[in-house]
């Protein structure tokens, strides 16, 4: 089950109803995080796309409440490694402006990260270096091959 993000904007899922799926989630799945072992019966894997601040902010915690695990994918150009910014800046931003203010950290930190990783809760992949939208005329997909 795949989410974007939670309690920002018009384009997040509302936080009341997000907290609704991990409650049932958490009672009717048992959350893994992809593996080569055998699964347990209802497995679901929980995937949050972008790693915007609001994953650490509501998110994380409600993994916590509700002892469940989620694959964070990060895009790492937009990743600080800390900030002093606080909530309202860093929440305040629309979906579509998010990219343009990484610098008022409005993707979670790598302290954050960090946290969330060692938690066991949070497992952290990629989503690519930046995020480059590939069917822009200018995307390059050509392979390099290493020297």
């Amino acid at each position: 089950m795949m989410y974007h993000h939670v309690g920002s904007d018009r384009c997040s899922n509302d936080l009341e109803i997000f907290e609704q799926h991990l409650a049932y989630i958490s009672k009717n799945f048992t959350s893994v995080f992809p593996t080569f072992e055998r699964l347990p019966r209802k497995p679901i894997c929980l995937v949050v796309d972008d790693g915007y601040y609001d994953f650490y902010k509501f998110t994380y915690p409600l993994l916590k409440k509700y002892n469940l695990k989620a694959l964070l994918a990060v895009t790492p150009k937009y990743i600080l490694d800390d900030t002093d910014k606080d909530d309202a800046l860093r929440l305040g931003f629309e979906h579509n402006d998010l990219f343009q203010e990484y610098t008022n950290a409005t993707f979670c930190t790598y302290k954050e990260l960090k946290e969330m990783q060692q938690s066991g809760h949070v497992q952290i992949v990629s989503h690519s270096y930046s995020h480059k939208n590939l069917l822009e005329d200018d995307a390059n997909l050509e392979i390099r091959k290493q020297s």
